[in-house]
Protein backbone atom coordinates (compact mmCIF):
# COMPACT_ATOMS: atom_id res chain seq x y z
CA UNK A 1 0.00 0.00 0.00
CA UNK A 2 1.26 3.73 -0.87
CA UNK A 3 1.68 6.24 1.58
CA UNK A 4 -1.42 7.94 -0.89
CA UNK A 5 -3.40 5.22 -0.17
CA UNK A 6 -3.00 4.94 3.18
CA UNK A 7 -3.89 8.50 3.71
CA UNK A 8 -7.08 7.77 1.96
CA UNK A 9 -7.25 5.46 4.08
CA UNK A 10 -6.77 7.03 7.66
CA UNK A 11 -9.01 9.85 6.09
CA UNK A 12 -11.96 7.14 5.57
CA UNK A 13 -11.27 5.27 8.92
CA UNK A 14 -11.72 9.19 11.06
CA UNK A 15 -15.05 9.96 8.73
CA UNK A 16 -16.60 6.59 9.15
CA UNK A 17 -15.40 6.86 13.11
CA UNK A 18 -17.27 10.49 13.53
CA UNK A 19 -19.98 9.96 11.33
CA UNK A 20 -19.32 12.36 8.82
CA UNK A 21 -16.54 13.66 6.31
CA UNK A 22 -13.55 14.79 7.86
CA UNK A 23 -10.06 16.08 6.16
CA UNK A 24 -6.59 15.40 7.66
CA UNK A 25 -3.86 17.40 6.81
CA UNK A 26 -0.24 17.03 7.50
CA UNK A 27 0.64 20.99 8.05
CA UNK A 28 4.55 20.13 8.93
CA UNK A 29 6.70 17.55 11.29
CA UNK A 30 4.27 16.71 13.71
CA UNK A 31 2.14 19.58 12.88
CA UNK A 32 -1.86 18.12 11.45
CA UNK A 33 -5.32 19.50 11.16
CA UNK A 34 -8.56 17.69 11.16
CA UNK A 35 -11.47 19.76 9.85
CA UNK A 36 -15.04 19.31 8.22
CA UNK A 37 -17.99 21.26 7.16
CA UNK A 38 -20.50 22.51 9.75
CA UNK A 39 -19.90 23.40 13.38
CA UNK A 40 -17.90 20.79 14.76
CA UNK A 41 -15.04 22.40 16.96
CA UNK A 42 -16.04 20.48 20.41
CA UNK A 43 -16.58 17.44 18.56
CA UNK A 44 -13.15 17.57 16.72
CA UNK A 45 -11.32 18.48 19.87
CA UNK A 46 -12.79 15.26 21.56
CA UNK A 47 -11.92 12.99 18.76
CA UNK A 48 -8.46 14.68 18.98
CA UNK A 49 -7.97 14.48 22.72
CA UNK A 50 -8.66 10.93 22.45
CA UNK A 51 -5.45 10.25 20.74
CA UNK A 52 -2.17 9.39 22.97
CA UNK A 53 0.46 11.58 22.91
CA UNK A 54 -1.43 14.57 21.45
CA UNK A 55 -2.19 18.45 22.29
CA UNK A 56 -4.87 20.34 20.58
CA UNK A 57 -3.69 23.76 20.51
CA UNK A 58 -6.92 25.09 18.89
CA UNK A 59 -11.04 24.14 17.61
CA UNK A 60 -12.32 26.74 15.63
CA UNK A 61 -15.99 27.41 13.43
CA UNK A 62 -15.80 29.61 10.98
CA UNK A 63 -19.16 30.49 10.57
CA UNK A 64 -18.50 32.41 7.53
CA UNK A 65 -17.75 29.42 5.60
CA UNK A 66 -19.37 26.92 7.94
CA UNK A 67 -16.18 25.14 8.58
CA UNK A 68 -13.94 23.62 11.22
CA UNK A 69 -10.37 23.04 11.98
CA UNK A 70 -8.98 21.41 15.11
CA UNK A 71 -5.35 22.07 14.94
CA UNK A 72 -2.95 19.47 17.18
CA UNK A 73 0.31 19.03 17.64
CA UNK A 74 2.11 15.56 17.98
Amino acid sequence: MTIKERFAALQAALSKSVGYAVEFTIRGDNEFTLSAEGDRAAALKALVSKLPGVTVTSSEYDQEIDYTCCFFTN
